[in-house]
């Protein structure tokens, strides 16, 4: 990093790329954000225009002063001066009053306020008064008189102010500093700081109601309203923390607004440059521009007579900058030069350095491990870290060419860090940058029983025990080489916990390392060096309560409890039939054998992460005697890949527990799902028939979001989750019933890509 200014433009904050402008040729001054021209008529016609806009202004101050005279003279007969600054607001019942004596040459000594239903004041009940105002509960109901008088030393009234009150009424001020520019979605309003703060703000245009805000909804004492006309009326009505009123209006100038959009800028689509989009110009095929950018603060140069063609009408260009300098967050001036008229067109352009969507990091007991998306043209990366926010100091990483991850040392084991991560295109211009802030106290909890073994095609499969959290970001690190998991590969390794990667290649030395992080931003981490050769020997934990010589491992594929028992103590004949109950009852796809070389009982159907209690197996000892055992309680830890995604299903699609899942419908469909004799997609499609699932839906958001938890195992992105509610609001629009609406969207989400993908993972067909 050059300097410090890349850290200090990126933490002004991520927002959409704006153009502000307007032609000065027609629209002149628009809320300082200008077009301007070189030609002379245009500044003359500037110099008319803002003449008139003065003139106008004039004129509504002296109609808003004529009014205030008025109501003054009808509400008070007294020669005093108004007391400076006075207004008054109610609030449900309270009455709030406001003044400033320090407009007063001489502060009064004494400062008075009474009301009463008469303007005589001849019973006036007395309010208590601080120096700057005021705020009661009045003693009269209806209407009444307000007074507030200043005296000085001498007892003497030096200001009086007398107003007619009823409760929901007020005074207002003008909104101070109200101005307003365009944006590329609209008429940008913008006022001086509120220094009680906002409550709400109302926005009406040509006196309809826009939109009523809350002050969360305000950034920046400032408001963008969208699809305003020429020549609207926009008014603006703001109430500040203490309750009292401000308002405010503006006036679009008539062509102002189609002018400001002759040219629009945002950032270029390989995200290095300015693109300049001419679609609402005329400029044609074969016209010549010569471009200019600087930035605003320091003036310096970024792009110095850039050459331009426009290849179509209407059409668009792109702007790069000079050799060795990059567009970084914040504000810069650009002049567009018409080579053939010589017009200069000016615009206010606010760049935003692209923002990767996945840059995530952990810390370790003083080690940092990051990763982040790679660009298509991303070649090089830089990330600096530093004790201090400015980057006053920092120490940079060293990361390899295409490289987009990193673990480092730091030594720091308390407080934060800062990170800025960089990237670059070939000819090292700036095509995303991001920052991040890093608690080192952080110590990450250890993931269980991390295991890998390899598939075919030259992948391997690793799997761990479920960790009890939400996990929301995941990365992998293989020797040096550290990448993050994409969404489609987090929601599959939330409910299986296994996860498939390629490029491994048997002989070859692999060290393995898996980093999660919840929704709490706790890490757990574990390591490997070890891939094994098959996945036959894979087993989960089994969590047992029974009598001595007995153990237990699940067989993780075929699905199979394995129950081992001492010979030492259990005697089983080896033509024994087993029997199994479960508090008392047979289960029927719960079927046990024995198996003589091992002297254990083995056991298909049971449900991983379910708890069964009071297990009763009766078999036949070797002199043809009954016996049995009872086990208190056995819980399978974790199941096969296959094992997660049913249980998964009953979960998110029919909000059923595991403890509530039945044996027999489980069963039957991870059996015809295992003999291939059953598809994915036919399991999927059964919801649709599924009362307990459709009882379910409350909503279509509701709808997608459940079939996207089954189908990819995540939750929807915004954009899915719009294409789809559209989908079936106009399916039930269209007479289509809610039923046939389901299983349409199910048949058309289970031919994606990643719903294949799913079903290659799990080892079932599609």
């Amino acid at each position: 990093m050059a300097s410090n200014k890349k850290s200090k433009n990126l933490r002004k904050g991520i927002a959409t790329t704006t153009a502000v402008a307007s032609v000065v040729l027609q629209a002149g001054v628009v809320a300082g954000a200008t077009v301007s021209s070189e030609n002379q008529t245009a500044q003359d016609q500037l110099t008319q225009d803002q003449t008139n806009q003065n003139k106008t202004n004039e004129d509504q101050n002296q109609t808003t002063q004529n009014q205030l005279t008025q109501n003054k003279d009808a509400q008070t007969s007294s020669n005093h001066p108004e007391v400076p600054y006075f207004y008054y607001w109610t609030t449900g019942d309270k009455v709030y009053i406001n003044w400033d004596y320090g407009h007063v040459a001489n502060r009064p000594s004494k400062i008075e306020a009474v009301i009463d239903k008469d303007i005589s004041f001849l019973n006036p009940s007395y309010i208590e008064v601080k120096p700057k105002g005021a705020e009661f509960t009045p003693n009269i109901k209806g209407e009444f008189y307000l007074r507030v008088r200043f005296f000085d030393s001498k007892g003497s009234v030096t200001h009086e102010s007398v107003r007619k009150v009823s409760i929901n009424s007020t005074e207002t001020r003008d909104i101070k500093g109200l101005k307003y520019e365009f944006v590329g979605a609209g008429v940008k309003l913008s006022w001086a700081n509120f220094v009680e703060g906002i409550k709400t703000v109302k926005i009406s245009v040509d006196g309809k109601l826009y939109k009523e805000l809350t002050a969360s909804d305000v950034k920046d004492n400032s408001y963008i309203v969208e699809n305003v006309k020429d020549g609207s009326e926009i008014k603006i009505t703001i109430i500040n923390g203490t309750g009292l009123e401000y308002n405010g209006s503006v006036i679009v100038k008539e062509g102002a607004i189609q002018q400001s959009s002759l040219i629009k800028l945002g950032l270029s689509k390989d995200l290095i440059g300015i693109e300049v989009n001419l679609s609402n110009s005329n400029f044609k095929a074969g016209n010549e521009f010569l471009v200019n950018v600087a930035e605003k603060s320091s003036g310096t140069s970024i792009v110095s007579n850039f050459k331009a063609t426009l290849n179509e009408d209407r059409g668009s260009f792109t702007v790069y900058p000079d050799e060795g300098k990059s567009l970084f967050n914040g504000e810069y001036s650009v002049k567009i030069t018409d080579v053939k008229t010589g017009t200069v067109y000016t615009y206010d352009y606010t760049h935003v350095v692209h923002n990767l969507s996945n840059f995530v990091y952990a810390s370790d007991n003083g080690q940092v491990v990051a990763s982040w998306d790679r660009l298509e043209s991303m070649v090089y990366s830089d990330l600096m870290w530093s004790t201090s926010e400015d980057f006053s100091t920092y120490n940079t990483v060293e990361l390899g060419d295409g490289k987009s991850g990193v673990k480092f040392n730091t030594d720091i084991k308390s407080g934060n860090i800062y990170l800025l991560l960089t990237t670059y295109d070939a000819n090292r211009r700036v095509l995303s940058q991001n920052y991040g802030v890093l608690d080192m106290t952080q110590i990450s909890s250890a993931i269980n029983n991390f295991k890998g073994y390899y598939k075919a095609n030259n992948t391997a499969e690793f799997s761990w025990d479920k960790v009890n959290a939400n996990i929301q970001k995941a990365m992998v690190m293989v020797n040096d080489n550290v990448f993050v998991l994409s969404s489609a590969e987090l929601g599959i390794l939330n409910s299986t916990s296994t996860l498939t990667l390629g490029g491994f290649e048997k002989g070859n030395k692999y060290d393995v390392s898996l980093y999660l992080i919840d929704e709490n931003n706790k890490l757990y981490s574990a390591s490997t060096s070890s891939i094994s050769e098959s996945s036959d020997s894979q087993s989960s934990d089994v969590t047992l309560v029974a009598p001595s010589g007995i153990s237990a491992k699940y067989i993780l594929n075929p699905g199979v409890l394995s129950l081992l028992f001492d010979t030492s103590i259990y005697d089983i004949s080896q033509n024994s039939s087993i029997s199994i109950t479960v508090d008392g009852k047979e289960i029927p796809s719960v079927l046990p054998v024995f198996v003589k070389e091992t002297n254990a009982i083995n056991i298909k159907g049971l449900i991983p992460g379910k708890t069964y209690s009071n297990i009763v197996i009766g078999y036949m000892d070797s002199k043809g005697g009954a016996k049995s055992v009872k086990i208190d309680s056995l819980l399978i830890s974790k199941g096969s890949s296959l094992d997660s995604f049913l249980i998964n299903a009953y979960n998110k699609a029919l909000s059923r527990d595991t403890q509530n899942i039945d044996e027999e419908g489980y069963n039957y469909w991870k059996n015809g799902l295992l003999s291939k004799n059953i598809n994915l997609s036919y399991f999927i499609k059964n919801l649709g028939y599924v009362p307990e699932f459709m009882n379910l839906i409350k909503s279509p958001d509701d709808l997608i979001t459940r079939l996207y938890h089954v189908l990819v195992l995540r939750d929807p992105e915004p954009q899915g989750l719009q294409f789809w509610t559209n989908v079936y609001t106009e399916l039930i629009a269209n007479g289509v019933s809610h039923t046939e609406s389901v299983m349409k969207i199910l048949s058309d989400m289970t031919t994606s890509s990643e719903f294949a993908d799913l079903s290659a993972r799990i080892g079932v067909n599609p």
